[in-house]
């Protein structure tokens, strides 16, 4: 009999918390040397406009600090490079460092300064709504980015506060934050959800129509903050309280000046946009109060952002056996992504167990593969040893071993660039597996891949896990997929989430994840699950 993994959770909701480093700016010696200061940020936009006037008008360089920004597309990418030491300082949704505290990590991310206070998302229609209101988003699909990113979190927030039903509603969060505007392009959905300058780019190329503010629609909340490891802001206060001072005088500078000035001033940020739309966004900015009067978030923002608090789950338990692969399929926005992160330890549950066999890891893989662009193969698949401090030799060898056994080991250094989609899953799946986990969590781990590519990658991971004799628990909305993968499925009902049914999946001669599209049973399986969905996922 296979010894059971126990897993038992019950009436879970989200809950959002944080703490705040208060600052006190000081004077800089004028003698100082410029010091080297990385920063990734989540996405280039004039939404942060204020942080490209420090730098564009020299505030950093006269603190003392030679500030570098590394697009790093994706909150949970910019915590990955703090915490990794690719880069000093980070800049996203505040919600990504939380989760990072969340997991008990002795050196957590520490928030020490804000810049926006309102989301800087507009919604982009296909069609032109003349007096749009949110109920025209009914029985319609809306790109949103991925579940746990502060963008989603605050859309179903301002549709909560305007009492709109998502269960109407097609939330897509399958598609990477990054690849919004392409996938919109190409036909995915009927709204999507994107900042400046993408919104306008969109607008003027046709593909669609800006019909409202998010910001507007769901009030003030601490959006988009900077933070570094409690280390990083212990041993440098010097260099922590110079970035404030210098970010207080790019935001002073922006309230202070006419749209038209900043614009001229950062347009070498944005050189394929206009001074004149780079205004009107700009214009558009300040008119909705987005952004924070000094770098000091305030508590009220945060008290604000508690009120994310949004019931998702109740009363679930399920057990998962040893090496069996289970499936949770449900219709979007039924809480599958918030089960799976309180698993994972990356959301906190309000009440019930959580029980796993003690010594068990438990490793988590991404929707996207969030592969570094600046780092090569074997360093991105050691990323994890990083972040938990244990890169040892030992274990770089066994990382080494991985690669090599799973037909990498002629691209160790090779970049992201050069490997397909499928390989770059495969260094993805690599990098949870050089942590040893005995218990892996994928998250839509196939949802940023063609159709094709999905059966043939699909495949890949599979082997490698049942080769390497994993349990596995996967969040798919994909019906065939999870009948082709997995040993069991269970269907959540619409939030909050309760276990609607559970199959037992028991196909004839059962092969590959594509080969498994073919058996006799497979059709029987994809209508009972599909009878029992409360609507289309």
């Amino acid at each position: 009999m296979k010894k059971k993994i126990i897993i038992g959770l019950s009436c879970i909701v989200i809950f959002v918390g944080a703490l705040i480093l208060a600052l006190k700016f000081i004077k800089r010696d004028t003698n100082e040397n410029l010091i080297k200061v990385k920063l990734a940020e989540v996405t280039h936009s004039s939404f942060y406009s204020p942080l490209y006037i420090a730098l564009e008008k020299g505030y950093f360089k006269e603190a003392g600090i030679d500030l570098e920004l590394i697009l790093t597309p994706g909150a949970d990418k910019v915590s990955a490079a703090v915490l990794s030491g690719d880069v000093e300082i980070g800049f996203a949704g505040a919600e990504s460092a939380i989760y990072v505290y969340k997991q008990d990590e002795s050196d957590y991310l520490q928030l020490f300064a804000g810049l926006t206070k309102r989301d800087g998302q507009f919604i982009v229609s296909r069609k032109e709504i003349k007096d749009f209101k949110l109920e025209d988003i009914y029985n319609k699909e809306i790109l949103v980015g991925r579940s746990t990113g502060m963008p989603a979190l605050n859309f179903l927030n301002a549709l909560k506060k305007n009492n709109i039903d998502t269960d109407k509603i097609n939330v897509n969060t399958a598609v990477e934050f990054s690849a919004l505007s392409g996938s919109f392009i190409g036909g995915v959905g009927d709204f999507v959800n994107l900042f400046e300058p993408n919104a306008t780019a969109l607008v003027k190329q046709g593909y669609g129509n800006v019909v409202a503010s998010v910001g507007m629609l769901s009030g003030e909340v601490p959006y988009t903050a900077f933070y570094a490891r409690k280390s990083y802001v212990k041993d440098h206060k010097d260099i922590v309280k110079k970035f404030t001072e210098a970010l207080n005088k790019g935001i002073k500078y922006t309230l202070d000046n006419d749209a038209n000035i900043v614009a001229q001033d950062i347009i070498a940020q944005f050189p394929d946009t206009s001074v004149k739309d780079l205004a009107e966004m700009i214009k558009r900015y300040k008119e909705y109060d987005c952004w924070l009067d000094n770098p000091y978030i305030s508590e009220g923002l945060f008290t604000n952002l508690e009120d994310f608090l949004i019931e998702a789950i109740d009363n679930i338990s399920f057990a998962l056996d040893n090496e069996e692969v289970l499936c949770i399929v449900g219709s979007s926005g039924c809480g599958k992504s918030t089960l799976l992160n309180i698993l994972a330890g990356l959301d906190t549950k309000t009440s019930g167990e959580i029980k796993i066999k003690d010594g068990c890891n438990i490793g988590y893989m991404l929707q996207d593969d969030a592969l570094f662009p600046w780092l090569n193969i074997l360093d991105n698949a050691c990323l994890g040893l990083d972040i938990k401090k244990i890169k040892t030799k030992e274990n770089i060898e066994f990382v080494k071993s991985l690669l090599i056994k799973y037909g990498l080991g002629d691209f160790l250094e090779k970049y992201p660039h050069e490997l397909s989609g499928g390989m770059r899953q495969r260094v993805a799946l690599i990098r949870t597996l050089a942590l040893k986990p005995d218990i892996l969590m994928l998250d839509e781990p196939f949802s940023a891949l063609d159709y094709v590519s999905r059966l043939s990658v699909s495949d890949d991971v599979l082997n490698i896990i049942k080769l390497e004799k994993k349990s596995v628990i996967m969040i798919t909305h994909d019906l065939a997929e999870a009948i082709s993968v997995a040993d069991r499925v269970i269907v959540l009902s619409k939030r909050p989430a309760k276990i609607k049914s559970v199959y037992e999946i028991n196909l004839t001669n059962k092969s590959t994840p594509t080969k498994n599209r073919k058996a006799k049973e497979f059709g029987y399986y994809y209508d009972l699950l599909w009878k029992d969905l409360d609507k289309n996922v």
